[in-house]
């Protein structure tokens, strides 16, 4: 045990003293966090939303504005058809909503139906993913008011949370579980640093086994994941108010599971390649489809559906889903245990995968 607090205490200092390294698990990961949090801090966007109005003024094309003018994240713009429609081409725009007065509309002033055409550009996706189903439920709502008439059926949305939650905190967890596994991928190129340096065939002439080796980097490796994790969370919610919630042992214990399940696979893939620039590639490889897909930083929910068999195997998928919910209490790939268990048998197949391939010389 003395044998492997001092080596654990050597590992430590040499880290310590590597400048590159402590940029890249400390500095590199608060910069996104300050970069997102920056560009996310504004809660409330504004949306412009074109008008084009009849020239002969109808009661309900009135009201619908009326309701639009409710909307406090709207900008209205009122203007002709060819200009409106002019400023979306150029991105102006979020949508143009062109009010027609029915073909037999008269000078009377009762209530008459009105046709509205909406305008918009595909690639703005807030077009039809916010704006659009707004403009129904105000098209709707003077519609019911017009005509008098209540739906049968009302469907009321009611949040169940005690604190409103804005991207950061979607963020946050993302990026806290993304930097853990980083830490644990690149540590292949840790080993094989070792085994070129003959520092592991060194230890093989000393006392000190093996074990106690790969245990003693282990932990300081985690205690790193520890710090960097903390050091995320701390400048979320002091930097951008974050909502940081859960039990922080509860956290802690997420972090070393998972720091533990990728390390385990840094292990794995050292023995694959022989050389550092060799490790570089497979490193990105088994990193980077768990970057884009595993939910960490864009909701799984916006994926195809062919690509979500995939997203279900990824082990980064939840670890960050379970860091999430501790975090947030936010919408959930699978239960809490469910997530730790999915954890836990990744961590035996990692084992095995190191076991497997791992090479000391």
């Amino acid at each position: 045990m003395k044998d492997f607090w001092a080596l654990t205490r050597a590992w430590a200092v040499s880290l310590r003293r590597d400048r590159t390294a402590l940029f890249w698990s400390f500095a590199f990961p608060l910069i996104f966090i300050v970069i997102f949090g920056i560009a996310f801090k504004n809660t409330n966007p504004t949306y412009d939303v074109g008008l084009v109005l009849p020239q002969q003024q109808d009661p309900t094309a009135a009201a619908f504005v009326q309701g639009l003018q409710h909307v406090g994240s709207f900008k209205l713009h009122e203007g002709s058809e060819s200009a409106e429609l002019a400023a979306l081409k150029d991105g102006k725009r979020s949508v143009v909503a062109v009010v027609r007065p029915p073909a037999n509309a008269s000078a009377s002033p009762a209530p008459s139906g009105v046709a509205i055409d909406v305008y918009l550009d595909p690639a703005q996706l807030q077009a039809t993913q916010v704006v659009m189903p707004i403009l129904r439920a105000v098209a709707d709502r003077v519609d019911r008011q017009v005509t008098g008439t209540q739906p049968l059926v009302r469907i009321e949305e009611r949040s169940v949370r005690a604190q409103n939650l804005k991207y950061i905190d979607f963020f946050l967890p993302g990026m806290v579980a993304f930097s853990v596994m980083q830490g644990g991928l690149w540590m292949a190129v840790v080993f094989i640093q070792l085994r070129e340096g003959r520092v592991l065939k060194r230890f093989g002439a000393t006392p000190v086994s093996r074990p106690v080796v790969v245990g003693s980097q282990t932990l300081v490796r985690l205690v790193v994941s520890i710090i960097q994790s903390a050091v995320l969370v701390l400048a979320g919610r002091f930097m951008f108010n974050a909502h940081i919630g859960g039990n922080p042992l509860v956290l802690a214990a997420l972090i070393v599971l998972g720091g533990l399940l990728f390390l385990l696979l840094g292990a794995a893939i050292s023995g694959l390649a022989k050389t550092e620039e060799a490790a570089v590639p497979i490193v990105n490889v088994v990193a980077m489809p768990m970057m884009f897909l595993s939910g960490v930083f864009w909701p799984v929910a916006t994926f195809p559906s062919f690509i979500q068999p995939l997203i279900r195997v990824l082990p980064l998928t939840y670890f960050g889903d379970a860091v999430r919910q501790l975090m947030t209490s936010g919408t959930r790939i699978a239960p809490l245990w469910a997530d730790m268990a999915v954890m836990a048998a990744w961590v035996v197949v990692a084992a095995l995968l190191a076991v497997r391939f791992f090479r000391w010389e």
